[in-house]
C-alpha cells in the first residue's frame, strides 16, 4: 500500500509539476554559500547552510522557453517525490524543497568527497571492494521498494567525508511492475546517459518493446559499468566516438579485462561478475540481489584486504 501511494504521488508531482506543501523547508532556513558547484542540463547544484547542517541545493535553472521549463519543473518535482520517501545508508540523505527568487530547489546533505568520480581521481588508494559494496547496498534497497535508478554511473554516485558512497539524481527514477518482477511498468526512458545504457533502452524496437522503459536489468547493466569506472577511471567505450557508441552497444562489444587493474581488486572473479551484468540479454543478467551474493563471496576470498594504488590514474588502456 505504501509503495503504491509513492507511486501516485509521484506520477501526481510529475504530471502537474507540483509538489506536497509538506517537502516544503521553512523560508529562511536555507540559505546558498558562495557560487554554484556544478551546472546540470536544467539545474545548477550549489552548496548551502540549513539550520547548521551544510547541504546542496539543486536548483532550477529559469529558462526563457517555456515548454522547457515546464518539462525541467515536473522532472524536478518527480525526483522530489520519489527522493523524500527513501532512506537508506547509501542513498543521499532528502532533506525537501526550497523556493528561492521564484526558483524551485532540492535540498540533500552535502557530501563532503563529491562524485565517486572526483573521489577516485583524488584518493588513489581508495577501498575499491567497500565503495562498490556501497552501490550494491542501495541498489538493492532501491529495488526491494520496486525502484529503478534509471542512469546509474559515476557521475550519480556521491561520497560523504567518511569515504561511503551513496546513490543520487532520481530525475529518471522509475517504479515499475509486471506479473513475473512484481514491478510497475510505467516509464520510458529518452534522456539517460546513452554510454550506461543497456541495449534495450537505446533501441527498443529490437527486443520488441515499444518503449525504453527503466527496469532492474537495466539497473545491473549499468552497474557492471560503474564497477569499470572504479576499476579504470575511464567511462564506458572509452575512445569511441559519441556518434560510434550506439553501434558499440547494440553489436555487443565489450572491453578486455585490463590486467594492469588486477592490483587494486580487478580480479578474474569480479571480471566474470561484470561480464554477468552487462549481458547484452537483460533476461541473462543476475539480480542485484544476486549480486550482493556474489560480490560478498569474493570480497570473503581476497587474498589480499589492503587496497592497492593504481600505477597511474585513469588507467592507460
Amino acid at each position: 500500500m505504501r509503495r503504491h501511494c509513492i507511486y501516485l504521488v509521484k506520477r501526481l508531482c510529475s504530471s502537474h509539476g507540483i509538489y506536497p506543501r509538506s517537502f516544503r523547508l521553512p523560508v529562511g532556513h536555507v540559505q546558498k554559500q558562495g557560487e554554484a558547484v556544478s551546472f546540470g542540463g536544467f539545474g545548477d547544484v550549489w552548496r548551502g547552510d540549513y539550520n547548521g547542517r551544510a547541504v546542496a541545493i539543486k536548483e532550477l535553472r529559469p529558462s526563457t522557453n517555456g515548454r522547457n521549463s515546464l518539462d525541467a519543473l515536473k522532472i524536478l518535482c518527480k525526483e522530489a517525490a520519489i527522493w523524500k520517501y527513501l532512506d537508506h545508508p547509501n542513498v543521499t540523505k532528502f532533506h525537501g524543497v526550497i523556493a528561492l527568487r521564484g526558483c524551485i530547489g532540492l535540498v540533500s546533505t552535502w557530501m563532503e568527497n563529491g562524485t565517486l568520480q572526483d573521489y577516485l581521481n583524488t584518493k588513489l588508494d581508495s577501498d575499491r571492494f567497500e565503495l562498490i559494496k556501497n552501490v550494491i547496498d542501495g541498489l538493492c534497497y532501491l529495488h526491494e521498494i520496486l525502484l529503478c535508478h534509471g542512469d546509474l554511473k559515476a557521475l550519480n554516485i556521491l561520497v560523504d567525508k567518511h569515504g561511503i558512497a551513496s546513490l543520487t539524481d532520481f530525475g529518471l527514477a522509475a517504479f515499475s511492475y509486471n506479473e513475473q518482477t512484481q514491478f510497475i511498468m510505467e516509464t520510458s526512458v529518452q534522456s539517460m546517459s546513452t554510454r550506461w545504457a543497456p541495449p534495450e533502452l537505446v533501441d527498443p524496437t529490437q527486443f520488441d518493446k515499444e518503449k525504453a522503459t527503466p527496469s532492474p536489468q537495466s539497473d545491473v547493466y549499468s552497474f557492471a559499468w560503474v564497477m569499470w569506472e572504479v576499476f579504470t577511471g575511464r567511462c564506458p567505450f572509452y575512445g569511441t566516438h559519441p556518434h560510434a557508441v550506439y553501434g558499440a552497444i547494440m553489436k555487443g562489444i565489450r572491453p578486455a579485462r585490463p590486467t594492469q587493474a588486477e592490483s587494486i581488486g580487478l580480479s578474474k572473479q569480479v571480471w566474470k561478475l561484470m561480464e554477468r551484468c552487462w549481458n547484452h540479454h537483460e533476461a541473462m543478467r543476475p539480480s542485484m540481489s544476486l549480486v550482493q551474493q556474489r560480490f560478498k563471496e569474493i570480497s570473503e576470498e581476497r587474498k589480499i584486504k589492503t587496497p592497492g594504488v593504481p600505477r597511474s590514474w585513469p588507467l592507460e588502456i
